[in-house]
Formats: C-alpha cells, sequence, structure tokens
C-alpha cells in the first residue's frame, strides 16, 4: 500500500534538501529527542557544521500512543513530521520505513542528486555520520550500509557482549574472506558485512531505480540491500559511517534487533546471525561471484558462465536458465544472475552456526 494513503497532511511543500533522513518512529517518547539532536548536528569531515539547509527530517510517528510526535515537532524547524496508523497488516517495521524512505523520495526532485538515509528513533547517528555516506558515494557507491554500535550508556547484558564479540571477529574474517577473493572497487577492504536498517543511504536515482524498499515485515534491511545487488547497484559497506543503537531487549517489531538481544542475552548457544556462514562457503561463493563477474565484463556467451562454476553442472544449470544460451549474458544484471544461482543451486545452501561454534556446528534458524 503506498504511503500516500495512510494519511493526507501535506508535507511536501517545504525547500527540498539534497540529503532526507527518514526516522519510523513508534512509541519512542524516550530515545527519539536524541535521535534528532545527534541528526541535527551533523558535521563536516573537518567538524565544521553542515549548512543548515543541508539536511531535511523526515519523521513517520506510526500507531504512537505515547508523545512521540509532539517531541520530535519541538525539536527543530528542518523536521517534518508525520502522524498516522498503518492499517493492521501494515503495522510492522518493514511498511513504516518504507513509507517514511517514499516520503524522502518525493523531497528529491527526479533526476536530482539526492541522497535518502535512514535511521531509528531510538539510534543516534556520530557527528560525522552524513558526510561519511556522502564520502561513500563520492567514491562511486550508489549505496552505504554503515556500522552498528550499541549505545555505550546502555549496559549489555554479559552473555550478549561475548556473543557480539565473538559474531563480530568472526564477521570480520568472513568480510575479508569476500574482500580477497572477489574485490570491489567501490567496497573496498576493509568493509563488513551487515544491513542495518538503522544505519543505510541510497541515492535518490537508485531507489527510484530498484522500485523502492522491499514491502517486506521484517528485515527490510538487508531485503533492500539484496534488491538493490540484483540490479547491479554499488553497495559501499563502510565501517566509517557508525551510528549508536538502543541495547534494549523488549523493542518495537518482534523478531528484530531487540529479540536478538534478548535471545543471546538468555542462551549462550543461540544461533548467530544468518548472514555468518562457515569460512569454505564464503570463500566459495565470492570466488564463484569473481568468475561470473569476469564472463560478464568479457561479453561471454552464456554457456561460459557453465564454465566459469568449474566442475558443478548444478550450478551451471541454475544459471544459465536466467539467460537465452543464444545471447549475451550481459541482457541479464549480474546482480540478479548471482541471486538466483544462490537461491536455486544445493552448493551454494546456506549454513549457519552457533555463537559458541562458529564454522562447524549447524545452528537453528
Amino acid at each position: 500500500m503506498p504511503w500516500r494513503a495512510f494519511y493526507t497532511v501535506d508535507v511536501l511543500k517545504s525547500q527540498r534538501a539534497p540529503t532526507v533522513v527518514a526516522v519510523p518512529a513508534r512509541d519512542e517518547a524516550e530515545r527519539i529527542s536524541a535521535c534528532l539532536a545527534a541528526l541535527l548536528d551533523q558535521r563536516d569531515l573537518d567538524g565544521g557544521p553542515l549548512q543548515p539547509d543541508a539536511i531535511q527530517l523526515v519523521v513517520l510517528a506510526n500507531n504512537c500512543r505515547d508523545g512521540t510526535a509532539k517531541i520530535a515537532r519541538r525539536s527543530g524547524r528542518a523536521i517534518q513530521v508525520v502522524e498516522t496508523t498503518l492499517p493492521p497488516g501494515s503495522a510492522n517495521a518493514g511498511a513504516a520505513r518504507k513509507a517514511a524512505m517514499d516520503m524522502a523520495a518525493d523531497l528529491i526532485p527526479l533526476g536530482g542528486a539526492g541522497l535518502i538515509c535512514t535511521t531509528d528513533a531510538d539510534s543516534r547517528p556520530r557527528p560525522d555520520w552524513i558526510a561519511r555516506l556522502w564520502k561513500a558515494v563520492d567514491a562511486g557507491a550508489e549505496a552505504v550500509a554503515g556500522a552498528v554500535d550499541f549505545d555505550p550508556h546502555e549496559a549489555d547484558p554479559v552473555a550478549f557482549s561475548e556473543a557480539r564479540r565473538r559474531e563480530g571477529l568472526y564477521s570480520a574474517l568472513q568480510a575479508e574472506i569476500v574482500a580477497c577473493a572477489d574485490p570491489e572497487a567501490h567496497n573496498p577492504w576493509p568493509n563488513h558485512i551487515w544491513a542495518w536498517g538503522a544505519n543505510l543511504a541510497v541515492t535518490a536515482s537508485a531507489y527510484r531505480r530498484v522500485g523502492g524498499l522491499p514491502a517486506q515485515p521484517l528485515a527490510e534491511d538487508r531485503a533492500f540491500v539484496e534488491q538493490l545487488r540484483r540490479h547491479d547497484v554499488p553497495v559501499r559497506h563502510c565501517l566509517d559511517a557508525r551510528v549508536w543503537t538502543s541495547a534494549r531487549r523488549v523493542g518495537r517489531a518482534e523478531g528484530g534487533l531487540a529479540s536478538l538481544v534478548a535471545d543471546h542475552a538468555g542462551e549462550d548457544t543461540a544461533a548467530c546471525d544468518a548472514v555468518l556462514e562457515p569460512a569454505r562457503m564464503a570463500w566459495r561463493r565470492a570466488a564463484w561471484r569473481r568468475r561470473l563477474r569476469r564472463a560478464y565484463a568479457g561479453g561471454a556467451p552464456a554457456s561460459a558462465v557453465e564454465d566459469a562454476a568449474g566442475s558443478s553442472t548444478t550450478v551451471g544449470a541454475a544459471t544459465c536458465a536466467t539467460v537465452n544460451s543464444a545471447s549475451l549474458i550481459t541482457v541479464t544484471p549480474l546482480g540478479s544472475t548471482r541471486s538466483r544461482t544462490w537461491t536455486e543451486s544445493p552448493m551454494f545452501s546456506l549454513l549457519t552456526s552457533t555463537v559458541m561454534d562458529s564454522g562447524r556446528s549447524p545452528g537453528k534458524h
């Protein structure tokens, strides 16, 4: 359902801005002030304040029972606040973020060089967040997935801190494996493997090109990054653009980050994040993607893709099914071919692991 159907307030008359930050919020009266204050105090890479009209904020206060919208309106004139009640089938984190980002996109003229950013109402971007996102875009990315740290003012449960430490170490190794096997000019090492809704940015043109944020209730952030990749949009997984986010155990989205905190705090053998996989699988996936990229770059016929798969006829068949064997493989976006291969080939079945034994024992997702 398009976001305009949720309310009738006209929010599109104010001055358009080159950077628009979309903040979905639900019952966040306790935390939204800190979030907006951090966004209004953004700095350039030299520490100087950004121009007053450089950033525009859009807050979508959805299904709130507290004073979230009132507090947001008092926070600054550069903030557009929309109150709405999403219908039962759409009252979820994914729909709220999509509505907020669609609003942000409409504030940037068609063809304009604008940047759509999104964070969460319980998060606080660091002072150079916007500047770091733009730096990544200037270096060749059209989308940026930044890094997330838990708020230092909220003590992590001990078990969760240890789980985070282990996942952090393993994910850094996985990112390095991928960077070595399939280096990308727009996403150089050091980088990371995550995609968090609290720290995402995309150019307005790329957002429109891929059809916007996917309409799904949970994990819309990762689904969006995957959608960008299927359209060959260069994504930078940036360690420098950072956001502090809440480490609370009870959140607004069932199955979201707060649920992860609660799971790890209560069970030290809880399954690790599904994006982590054994090192051999990470290498296999990246090496195949590099072969596929080279085949595309050379304008090879579809049969060359099967050759790139080595001895795996299953992979070759799954990939060649996405293109006409008589045409060049460049008819189909590389990202789309890669995505279908991941989905259809048993060779790339996703394996997950427990936090206690990453890379050896299957997890329980």
